[in-house]
C-alpha cells in the first residue's frame, strides 16, 4: 500500500483524531493546540506500531514520515473482523484525507 503523500506524525495525529470523532475506539484522547488536535498518546502508539512490524519511520528531510511495511497488510487481515464494523467511518476519513492530499 502507497500513499498519496507521506503521513508524518502531525498528519497521523489528525487522522488519528478524525478516526477517534468517528467513534474508532481508538483509546487516544486529544487536546486542542496551536497547530490542531494533540495526543500525547500518539507518540506511544507510533512506537507500538513500529515495534510490532506494521509501519516504519523514514526520515524524509526534516519529516519523520509513517510508511506501512508489508506486514501491515497481515495485520489487517488479521483484524478484519475488528475492523469491519468501522469501515464506513474508515471510509469517510479516507476520502476527506484523499480531498486533503489532492487539494
Amino acid at each position: 500500500m502507497y500513499f498519496a503523500r507521506d503521513a508524518g506524525v502531525a498528519r497521523f495525529t489528525k487522522i488519528a483524531y478524525f478516526a477517534t470523532e468517528e467513534g474508532v475506539p481508538t483509546g487516544l484522547h486529544f487536546v486542542r493546540e496551536s497547530y490542531g488536535p494533540f495526543s500525547p498518546e500518539v507518540q506511544a502508539l507510533i512506537t507500538r506500531l513500529v515495534n510490532n512490524g506494521v509501519i516504519r519511520e523514514v526520515k524524509l528531510g526534516n519529516m519523520l514520515a509513517i510508511q506501512p511495511v508489508p506486514t501491515y497488510s497481515d495485520a489487517v487481515q488479521a483484524y478484519r473482523a475488528d475492523l469491519e464494523q468501522w469501515e464506513t467511518s474508515i471510509n469517510r476519513i479516507v476520502d476527506l484525507f484523499l480531498r486533503y492530499a489532492y487539494a
